[in-house]
């Protein structure tokens, strides 16, 4: 508990006083979760003196925090963050809508089935909080949401990925707290939590060139692009963290002292047949790579799919290296990949939304959820025969 305190800024600069922002300070972290029920706060004097106010500030905090039933305060025991049930009168009810985006066809399988369980940690999360989730049907468009909310009561919005540019408009409109997930499309007032893709691609990348592999290609993704789309044409866009794993592969290979090829990058839709094609192609050209880094895992089985059909076999002739750990073979360890904590981006998005709606404050913060490599069956050492 005491290291937390280190967050805690206090700002002498302003008109409001200091004990209202240690209040605000401590009720954040008490409502997010961050503080857990039962846990000791640090006496008063050592509470007093890491942040450099005197006791009787500190006791007008913490005070409002007792009369809110946020702390229990025993004479000559100490103060404790209280349990959630006793202080139920301290928490207002607040409505959250998820917005989906019409993905539910897409959760079974392709590369949003994650979403699914995404979904349902975020249910989980906001129902645990005391808060209320709403999943609006936005299939009738921007009216129907705006129907929805106003209907629902709604106090905030989180929004699941995959969603357009009009959707991201639409949401800038909307005079609520709003956070995306895994949006890199910046619009005022909206919180973004986006994956951290380097640690995990990097590390990926450092074992590949450890093993031997000097020519590997980074597959990024095109993903429909729904604004563009024309009446039996689709139209493609590049995925929005592509250009993060493409630096974190060209941070490894420059620190690697492997010169990069332009020819090295390529961008591949879900559809099986581009990924046939594209292993068609480089074998007609000769430039196989001994080792794929790719963009995503789903991406990634379609690759090795396309490569035992054109009688190549994975680790033995070509290795894979996917990101997300979402698909069985990554489970199982089949498939080297990058781990996304998931449980992290759903706590980080819940206790920013409660943030925003219980205390306001200003929108547009970039929040970043860890990624870590992870070894898997599909990378081995390349044929030196």
């Amino acid at each position: 508990m005491p290291t937390l305190l280190t967050r805690l800024t206090l700002d002498r600069t302003t008109p409001l006083p200091i004990y209202q922002q240690i209040y605000e300070g401590f009720r954040r972290r008490i409502l997010t979760g961050e503080w857990a029920p039962g846990k000791p706060l640090p006496p008063e004097r050592q509470l007093s003196a890491q942040l450099r106010v005197d006791r009787i500030t500190l006791r007008q905090a913490l005070d409002r925090l007792a009369k809110e039933n946020l702390v229990r305060r025993q004479r000559g025991v100490g103060t404790f963050v209280e349990d959630p049930a006793k202080r139920q009168t301290a928490v207002k009810a607040f409505q959250v809508g998820v917005l989906t985006w019409q993905l539910e066809q897409q959760w079974a399988t392709g590369c949003c089935a994650y979403l699914r369980d995404v979904f349902g940690m975020l249910s989980t999360a906001l129902v645990s909080m005391g808060m209320g989730i709403v999943t609006p049907n936005l299939s009738g468009g921007p009216d129907e949401l705006r129907q929805a909310i106003a209907a629902q009561k709604l106090h905030g919005i989180i929004a699941l990925p995959c969603s357009g540019r009009k959707h991201l408009e639409l949401l800038a409109s909307i005079e609520l707290p709003k956070i995306l997930l895994e949006v890199r499309t910046r619009q005022p007032g909206l919180d973004n939590v986006l994956i951290d893709s380097q640690p995990g691609v990097y590390a990926g990348m450092q074992e590949l060139l450890r093993l031997g592999h000097r020519r590997i290609l980074y597959a990024g993704a095109l993903v429909l692009d729904r604004d563009r789309g024309e009446a039996g044409r689709k139209q493609f866009r590049m995925a929005g963290d592509s250009l993060d794993r493409l630096r974190a592969y060209r941070m490894a290979l420059d620190d690697a002292g492997v010169p990069f090829d332009s020819r090295d990058f390529v961008e591949l839709d879900y559809a099986q047949e581009a990924a046939h094609a594209l292993i068609a192609r480089l074998k007609t050209e000769q430039r196989l790579p001994t080792a794929f880094l790719v963009f995503e895992d789903e991406l990634a089985m379609n690759l090795w799919r396309a490569l035992e059909a054109h009688g190549l076999q994975v680790p033995r002739d070509v290795s894979l290296l996917g990101f997300g750990n979402s698909v069985p073979e990554a489970h199982a360890g089949k498939l080297a990949t990058s781990v996304v904590d998931y449980p992290q981006m759903v706590q980080i998005a819940v206790r920013r939304m409660y943030e925003r709606m219980a205390l306001g404050g200003i929108a547009g913060q970039d929040l970043l959820v860890e990624s870590r490599f992870k070894l898997g069956a599909s990378i081995a050492a390349p044929r030196t025969e």
